[in-house]
């Protein structure tokens, strides 16, 4: 994802999201496996740019950086070959819908939760081949640094992040 001027920007209007969240991998889901990453970290800017950096499961380095702009439009996304676009949808103040696409058809459809308190992020996804057919589904856990883990729930089974979505989008 990358950005545009004028639309809706989510870090500037959210400042819980601002700073960097660690992935928990005892707490993600992926289904069929293995984990999408080894490790990484979310970081979100005052400026609404998010770069997620880390170590995928391929133990080569991770960096992807887009926008935040939550008009449902697609924006370039860099750093990725499985997309090359992303439209995120502002559900409520704790929720985005998300759309990645990759030449114009949709691979991923997903939506992100912000926790009450404010110390998780949980990402629910499910990927998609050019044809529509599903591939695979993900629950990833990011959290702030210090919070404590251990008395969050874990995560559910990777489930549909939007029903909306369940007809997959292409061209």
């Amino acid at each position: 994802p990358a950005a545009v001027t004028f639309p809706q920007v989510a870090m500037a209007q959210d400042a819980r999201l601002m700073g960097t969240w660690n992935f928990v991998p005892q707490r993600s889901n992926f289904m069929p496996g293995p984990a999408r990453y080894k490790s990484a970290k979310l970081t979100f800017s005052a400026a609404g740019e998010a770069v997620l950096e880390g170590t995928g499961a391929d133990d080569k380095p991770v960096k992807v950086t887009y926008s935040e702009v939550l008009d449902g439009k697609p924006h370039p996304v860099a750093g990725m070959s499985d997309y090359d676009a992303s439209a995120l949808t502002k559900i409520n103040d704790n929720s985005v819908s998300y759309i990645y696409t990759r030449r114009r058809n949709t691979v991923i459809v997903g939506s992100r939760f912000l926790s009450a308190d404010g110390n998780t992020l949980t990402y629910s996804e499910k990927s998609y081949d050019a044809r529509g057919k599903e591939l695979s589904s993900a629950t990833m856990v990011f959290a702030k640094p210090g919070f404590e883990m251990a008395s969050a729930t874990p995560a559910p089974a990777a489930a549909p992040a939007q029903q909306q979505q369940a007809a997959v989008i292409t061209g």
